[in-house]
């Protein structure tokens, strides 16, 4: 039992962010080789999304959780996915709150119908006016293209960047050569520090497309996920095998 228990630690500090990176890599193959390991990990992510649904993380748990759940793409589908699930179960509770919240939303789209309707009427009450609704504007996309390897020479810069403010999302392309075929990719971004040492920050999936006798594979990330650091991004293949190793650095 206590090796059961010890074993959903890891694999709540992996979905966490916090494993360390040999644990990490040794999670990563287990689950790439035994589908059944794969399974019983979405059973302890479905624990750890429920936990954090009914407050019951630890503030520091609760932190690294959405840094993560609401920032990756992939794993805010997973967290949608599972709020979906628990939203078929019949509860009078949520029966209680839904239409609470549906009574709200009532009342407050009258009172925005209104609001326009008065605007409306005091534009037509004076020549020349027009009355207009103000839209806001498409979030803006960062988009990085990166090859494989590191840079040296005079082009030591080409793979940094400053994200600019006001970007919504940041899409990071990382280019494939010599490889033509479609695959399912994971990658593992880690952080180096000064001395070189390397953490795990977060992991991501993502499906190459193939182009001629080269491919390309495209992440989406929130841009607060991505705070000025230098970057190791490792791409791997099913098999576990690491495919292309990319560097870039992130400035203020």
């Amino acid at each position: 039992m206590d090796e059961v228990h010890k074993s959903e630690e890891s694999v709540r500090a992996y979905l966490l962010g916090t494993l360390d990176e040999r644990d990490a890599a040794e999670l990563e193959q287990n689950y790439f080789e035994d589908p059944a390991y794969l399974a019983w990990m979405q059973t302890v992510e479905d624990a750890l999304i429920g936990d954090y649904l009914d407050h019951e993380l630890s503030p520091a748990e609760q932190r690294r959780f959405e840094e993560r759940y609401l920032a990756l793409p992939d794993l805010k589908n997973r967290l949608n996915e599972v709020i979906a699930g628990r939203s078929l179960r019949p509860r009078k509770i949520w029966w209680t709150q839904t239409r609470l919240v549906a009574t709200v939303a009532f009342v407050l789209t009258l009172a925005v119908m209104a609001s326009l309707l008065v605007r409306q009427r005091s534009a037509e009450a004076v020549p020349g006016t027009v009355a207009r609704i103000e839209y806001p504007a498409k979030p803006a996309v960062f988009e990085m293209q990166l090859s494989p390897g590191l840079t040296k020479g005079p082009r030591a810069t080409a793979n940094e960047f400053t994200i600019p403010s006001g970007t919504a999302t940041v899409k990071l392309t990382f280019e494939l050569p010599g490889r033509s075929s479609n695959q399912q990719l994971a990658i593992r971004f880690l952080t180096i520090d000064a001395e070189g040492h390397r953490k795990l920050a977060w992991t991501a999936t993502a499906t190459s497309e193939a182009s001629g006798n080269d491919s390309k594979a495209t992440v989406e990330l929130q841009p607060t996920v991505l705070v000025p650091a230098d970057y190791l991004a490792e791409i791997s293949g099913r098999e576990g095998n690491v495919l292309e190793t990319y560097a870039f650095r992130t400035i203020p």
